[in-house]
């Protein structure tokens, strides 16, 4: 795992209580095997009541006993770069 996704981590798993006011926290994925995909964490939703009046996007997960994370960062497999990369280098 990079750096920057390591700080995205660890900035959701300390802060994400303290900004919710408790209403949500979050929890590291359980341990799959290589082969699967895995996310990068879970939101717990305790309280949805007191999400009313946080700014977007916290709100959103009312709803729900809880929310899948993917971060996604520059840089990332993903990222534009990559996939220019990838269509180009597939057709031989």
């Amino acid at each position: 795992m990079g750096q920057p996704d390591l700080f995205a981590k660890r900035t959701f798993a300390e802060e994400t209580e303290r900004l919710t006011g408790g209403a949500i926290t979050w929890q590291d994925p359980p341990e799959i095997r290589l082969e699967k995909v895995q996310c990068d964490g879970l939101l717990l939703i305790h309280r949805p009541a007191l999400l009313v009046e946080l700014a977007a996007p916290w709100p959103e997960a009312r709803g729900h006993e809880e929310v899948m994370v993917e971060l996604k960062l520059a840089g990332d497999h993903v990222d534009r770069k990559a996939i220019e990369l990838s269509t180009s280098s597939a057709g031989g």
